[in-house]
């Protein structure tokens, strides 16, 4: 599914009915603070968020309820569940930012933790902290990035990449910060 590029229009009250006669508005209340959820209960994306077709383009359906709500056509930027609920639709919930925010919500509370492991730690990582320190010692030792890269099973890209600290900046024991979004 691909989000229209073009603006929305405004919608007819019998498709805003339709919308809405598609929301649970008895959710759970699934963080403090919060109003109950509105949960979408028709068809959802294989992302978790819920779908809404109109003259057979299909919109995500928290995006259409901010839509409907406010009047905000949220085409050029993200929109954010405060609850992490994504089949969620409450406008209250949504909040309207760029990606960077984004992203930096998701880390803060937990739900990109993919994007904070590093070293030792990543799935796929194939070499230990005390391999990356004999890799840098080696090359300032003379060897051949070439000859590391074949001896470790990785590209000599890897190599240059550990030797010029842009990857495993620091041993795996010292924890990552996590970034907080700024209000």
């Amino acid at each position: 599914m691909t989000a229209p590029k073009e603006s929305l229009a405004p919608l007819t009250q019998e498709q805003e009915n339709i919308f809405w006669s598609k929301v649970d508005k008895n959710g759970p209340v699934v963080r403090e603070g919060l109003t109950p959820c509105w949960v979408w209960k028709e068809g959802k994306a294989n992302t978790g968020y819920g779908q809404f077709t109109i003259n057979h383009v299909t919109y995500l359906a928290h995006r259409m309820a901010v839509f409907i709500a406010r009047g905000t056509d949220v085409h050029d930027g993200e929109a954010c569940h405060a609850c992490d609920n994504r089949p969620c639709v409450n406008p209250d919930h949504i909040v309207i930012a760029d990606r960077t925010y984004n992203m930096r919500d998701a880390l803060s509370r937990g739900r990109a933790r993919h994007m904070v492991m590093r070293g030792v730690e990543h799935p796929r990582a194939r070499l230990t902290d005390e391999i990356v320190a004999s890799i840098r010692e080696d090359v300032k030792n003379g060897i051949k990035m070439r000859l590391l890269a074949e001896k470790w099973k990785v590209s000599k890209c890897t190599i240059k990449d550990i030797v010029h600290y842009r990857t495993w900046k620091n041993p795996s024991s010292v924890s990552v910060e996590v970034c907080i979004p700024k209000k």
